[in-house]
């Protein structure tokens, strides 16, 4: 058996690093540093804000127009929420460029500021800062929004989006965890998610980073050198469900081989997955698409956990349906049916 942890929820939690590491922590199941924006938003005039680029600040983000070039290929996609749409579109507002097909780019009205809503940080961040004079933000809130916001540019956005691609998720993991140490000495909340992310390297494990050899965008070379290693080392003892990494320099050197042992093996046994490809060259697995079908489909992410906290709030908030247990059951799988439909229809 294979164990991963939700790719989105590993993710969040980095990100909930950074953002209590500059913003005070609270009890408060939503996010109380964001209600001025709630309050004060019908008075806001929507055409005036700022943008990293108006500010002169793009300097902060280098990777600026690699950004802009990605949230607009996935906004070409279809998104499986609209707030997942509408992060990207702040993205490329924020850094100053231009939503495809809006000549003039409508906010729209803040809504749930929960802790469960996984994308609420990237959205009022984005928001509060684009319209902080109007808010009257304190200069250290003012200041500490921005830092999040190049977090949020420079680390997260690109990684968040790709979390649910099973094949990349090695790959992109080791991606997040060098560029978070590499820039740890850009503030405080940087040290903080990259803490936070040393303790959820599900994907770098010995027995997950096996699904990096079906994606496409891992050298031959390298893939060439994950098998090699997988001669390398015993396989007695249990191997850990997390990968372990020295927090030094030597982490922006490492490969996704440096990952691999004999223990990775099992990620076969554990995926009937046949091993006959790992005797050809890396060059000719293309051909080979059982093993690739089989990893393409695996489900690292829990979308549906946030979707039913959203469909419980929405449907049977204080409980004034129904009290019974088994009533309420009954009519969340009337309304998940109900929606799922809908979706079908549109």
């Amino acid at each position: 058996m294979l164990e991963f942890g939700c790719h989105h929820h590993t993710l969040e939690l980095t990100v909930g690093a950074a953002f209590y590491d500059l913003f005070q922590n609270s009890k408060d199941p939503n996010l109380p540093f964001f209600e001025k924006l709630e309050k004060e938003w019908d008075t806001i005039n929507k055409g005036n804000y700022r943008t990293a680029a108006s500010a002169r600040k793009l300097r902060c983000i280098p990777e600026a127009d690699e950004l802009i070039k990605f949230c607009r290929e996935q906004l070409k996609e279809r998104q499986p929420r609209g707030d997942y749409e509408e992060s990207l579109q702040l993205i490329l507002v924020f850094l100053g460029s231009v939503v495809p097909g809006k000549v003039v780019y409508t906010f729209k009205k803040p809504g749930c500021r929960s802790k469960c809503r996984w994308m609420a940080i990237i959205i009022y961040s984005m928001k509060s800062w684009m319209f902080g004079k109007k808010l009257k933000l304190k200069p250290e809130e003012d200041s500490n929004l921005f830092k999040l916001c190049v977090f949020l540019c420079r680390a997260y956005v690109r990684t968040w989006f790709l979390a649910p691609l099973s094949p990349q998720a090695p790959r992109n993991d080791l991606a997040y965890l060098q560029v978070l140490y590499r820039n740890k000495d850009e503030g405080s909340h940087w040290e903080a998610a990259l803490e936070k992310f040393m303790n959820h390297l599900w994907y770098l494990s010995a027995t997950s980073v096996p699904m990096a050899l079906f994606d496409n965008g891992v050298a031959v070379d390298e893939k060439r050198r994950m098998v090699a290693a997988l001669r390398r080392g015993t396989d007695r003892s249990p191997p850990s469900p997390r990968a372990e990494v020295q927090l030094d320099d030597t982490v922006l050197d490492l490969k996704l081989s440096d990952f691999c042992s004999k223990q990775s093996l099992r990620f076969f046994s554990a995926t009937a997955i046949s091993t006959d490809f790992l005797k050809k060259d890396p060059e000719h697995w293309k051909s080979d698409s059982d093993g690739l079908n089989i990893v393409t489909h695996f489900k690292i992410v829990n979308d549906c956990a946030e979707r039913g906290v959203a469909l419980i709030n929405r449907n049977l908030k204080g409980n004034t349906l129904t009290v019974d247990e088994e009533q309420r059951q009954l009519l969340l799988l009337v309304v998940a049916n109900d929606r799922k439909q809908h979706q079908l229809r549109s």
